[in-house]
């Protein structure tokens, strides 16, 4: 599509709220991406929000993601940057570091997008996956929002978060699958607020979280979910993706991939020594299955 940049770029700060506070206030943003010309589109949007930028395009100088991530967090520091942002190749993944040089990973990214939304004005539901922490429906009742679980598929997830027409699920959406737009999406917000982002994340309850892979053959997924279900069928449980057990402590998903030969193990705890004790003990169900059916 011809001049389609420049229209990604006029639609985006068209969105944003607070530009003429960002414009006086020029928060410094370290930016990085992997593909060139992500990167020099996140910049030229930051830019003409209003923000100084400065760019690191030394990615392929470290062994892998988490090495770059480490060198973004220390110029961050280094150079008294507002916020650290490194986006994924595809444009669609985000990932901050705070002004103290901390990594916002993954899982608590998810959190504080849920936190954004709410915080960000009328949002009266949260759609988050079923793998998604506990402290996601501990935040939206705060606010007196609900939140819905979807499966992990992320068709289901966009799904639900475009279902409808109010701006505050679109917000959502790009949080989530927006990298660029995300970026301006929360210095706005930031901006609007008075707020910085270590501010938001120490807004955020600890939580523990636990991811575990496990090859297994396509043919065997099915049996592996049975056993399961028949060993624990005094326990609590759900079934609306995978086996999910619970306990007052925390839980334990078994998932199937559906797209890779390998189930995921999710756990979480109320401390991290739980979630991993959790984990431990369920990989080694799944894996002593398998097993047995080897030596059959």
């Amino acid at each position: 599509m011809d001049n389609f940049s420049s229209l990604y770029i006029q639609n985006g700060v068209k969105t944003m709220k607070n530009l003429s506070k960002i414009r006086r206030n020029s928060p410094k943003i370290i930016l990085s991406a992997r593909s060139k010309n992500v990167l020099d589109l996140s910049s030229e949007f930051l830019g003409y929000m209003g923000c100084q930028v400065q760019c690191e395009y030394v990615f392929d100088k470290h062994e892998n993601i988490d090495a770059h991530i480490d060198y973004v967090s220390k110029q961050v520091k280094k150079n008294k940057g507002h916020i650290g942002m490194v986006i994924s190749s595809n444009g669609e993944k985000l990932i901050l570091i705070d002004e103290k040089g901390r990594i916002i990973d993954q899982d608590m990214y998810m959190v504080l997008a849920a936190l954004i939304s709410l915080k960000a004005g009328a949002n009266q539901k949260i759609v988050a996956p079923y793998t998604a922490p506990r402290i996601i429906d501990q935040i939206a009742q705060a606010y007196k929002a609900y939140v819905v679980r979807t499966k992990t598929n992320q068709a289901a997830i966009m799904n639900e978060m475009l279902d409808g027409e109010h701006d505050d699920m679109y917000l959502q959406y790009i949080l989530n699958y927006d990298g660029v737009w995300a970026a301006g999406k929360i210095i706005d917000f930031m901006m609007g607020k008075d707020l910085n982002l270590s501010s938001l994340v120490d807004e955020i309850p600890n939580f523990h979280l636990v991811k575990k892979e496990i090859e297994c053959d396509w043919k065997e997924k099915g049996r592996v979910i049975k056993e399961i279900i028949v060993n624990h069928r005094d326990r609590k449980m759900e079934l609306f993706e995978g086996v999910k057990i619970l306990d007052d402590k925390g839980w334990a998903l078994i998932l199937p991939d559906s797209e890779r030969p390998v189930f995921n193990v999710y756990t979480e705890g109320f401390s991290q020594e739980y979630a991993q004790e959790l984990s431990t003990q369920f990989s080694q169900k799944v894996e002593a299955i398998l097993k047995n059916n080897k030596g059959q």
